[in-house]
């Protein structure tokens, strides 16, 4: 026997899945009916709407009367709106019936519930105080406003520390005090439907008035001349004013180039290899009660030489001396930063330091030690 109303499309469409982000939100639906045969289906009608979740548990949401008379293939819409209250899986069931005779057929589609909450904190800007403990306000605003069946949670630590967790309820704010100066963590969890949502971190700092400051120190790095690359470089430097250890991080690069980061904790030095020739700019950072102090920018040079070094002294030529025989022989003095030292000659070559002969006596003129040597020149017995 056929029909006497049809279905002729669903919104949404059979098996469609449709997300719902909110116990408040309203899906819509839309349902197109057919007239196949009019007689058959009396002066009136009616359509109920039902749903089932995965319980197999039937929820009548909707019903519509409609008023004759119909004609042969005439359409007939019914839409509305429907509040899912709770999370689930669904499937539409739409029960036609006239007064002649009825209809009975099924829409299915499926609704994913995925509840989403976003929790936007708001800024805590940085407090410097001159007593402890200090008052300090965390709050926050969620997308949806003023959710139901939310519980919140605040999470904030000093740098180093642990987690301090504090159960909120459906709060939006806590007033804290903070008995420490120092850098503050924190962040806002919630459980909302047995899903659980975090905010991102955000940090901000305490400080004490009249605390000691900090300052770094880099130490000169002269231009570096060499005949090969690479060359290694120490980069040093000294951190005053703080009575603790100062976690400090490294940046250089080559004139133009990229910085280079290198996080050196409590060291004062690193060494590294350089294997370009130009300008090298460096400087240091250290992060002290949650601040961040910088160094000033020194430069240096790494310059490969175009040409050797000279060649050392010769020998004196032993025939431009007096026609007497001589025995040769050299001697190596070490000489410290300015000490001086009587040779038994009077031909020297010195290297390393700054050295100057003055009269009989070999002065070190530098800040370096130095190497002297000599050469001794005896006359041989018999001549």
């Amino acid at each position: 026997m056929a029909r006497d109303v049809e279905l002729v499309s669903a919104t949404p469409h059979s098996g469609t899945p449709v997300t719902v982000q909110d116990p408040n939100q309203y899906v819509e639906f839309k349902i197109i009916l057919r007239v196949t045969d009019p007689e058959k289906v009396g002066p009136n009608m009616k359509v109920t709407f039902y749903m089932d979740d995965l319980d197999e548990l039937f929820y009548k949401f909707h019903e519509e009367r409609i008023r004759g008379p119909f004609f042969k293939n005439e359409h007939i819409t019914i839409k509305g709106k429907y509040r899912f209250v709770k999370p689930g899986e669904y499937a539409w069931h739409i029960d036609v019936d006239t007064w002649w005779t009825g209809l009975r057929t099924t829409v299915r589609f499926v609704v994913y519930f995925d509840f989403s909450l976003t929790i936007n904190l708001k800024l805590v800007h940085n407090i410097t105080t001159d007593s402890l403990p200090v008052p300090v306000e965390f709050a926050f605003e969620t997308i949806p406003e003023n959710p139901s069946n939310v519980s919140y949670t605040l999470h904030y630590k000093l740098e180093g520390g642990a987690w301090n967790d504090v159960v909120l309820g459906d709060k939006t704010s806590k007033i804290v005090y903070l008995n420490s100066a120092g850098r503050y963590e924190w962040y806002v969890s919630a459980l909302y439907y047995n899903q659980r949502f975090e905010s991102v971190h955000q940090t901000f700092n305490v400080n004490l008035l009249g605390e000691e400051k900090l300052e770094i120190v880099l130490k000169e790095i002269e231009d570096v001349y060499t005949d090969s690359l690479p060359v290694s470089v120490t980069f040093s430097f000294d951190v005053k004013g703080p009575g603790e250890p100062v976690p400090c991080t490294l940046y250089y690069r080559s004139k133009e180039g990229e910085w280079v980061e290198v996080f050196l904790d409590a060291k004062r030095s690193y060494t590294t290899q350089l294997a370009e020739a130009t300008t090298y700019e460096w400087y240091v950072t250290a992060e002290y009660r949650g601040e961040t102090h910088r160094s000033q920018i020194d430069s240096f040079k790494v310059v490969v030489t175009e040409t050797p070094p000279p060649p050392p002294p010769p020998l004196p030529d032993m025939k431009v001396l007096e026609e007497k025989a001589y025995i040769a022989r050299f001697e190596t003095v070490f000489l410290a930063p300015q000490e001086t030292h009587t040779p038994r000659t009077d031909l020297v070559f010195f290297s390393g330091g700054q050295v100057a002969v003055d009269g009989e006596r070999i002065v070190n003129m530098g800040e370096q030690p130095a190497f002297v040597s000599m050469l001794l020149l005896e006359e041989e017995e018999g001549c």
